[in-house]
């Protein structure tokens, strides 16, 4: 595997269409507008529309998750609590 490392979405939105993975693992401490906005911008993009995208959050509430499967994640993890 090549593993590519970004710390902010913006960045990481671009080094993907660069790169084209065929996984975007996403870590969200919260997801924020901007959480729900790189979903949407990943999906609505032609070449990352077939990109898998898993959602890192510590978010447990069932909006979050609706929400994130709605804009087109395609699985949501919960960050286990230390």
């Amino acid at each position: 595997f090549k593993v590519y490392i970004s710390t902010k979405l913006r960045e990481g939105f671009f080094k993907a269409k660069e790169k084209i993975p065929e996984l975007i693992l996403v870590g969200l401490d919260s997801l924020n507008d901007d959480g729900f906005n790189f979903i949407r911008e990943v999906r609505s993009d032609k070449t990352l529309i077939n990109v898998y995208l898993v959602i890192l959050s510590n978010k447990t509430d069932d909006l979050s998750k609706v929400l994130a499967f709605e804009l087109g994640s395609d699985d949501y993890v919960v960050k286990p609590v230390c």
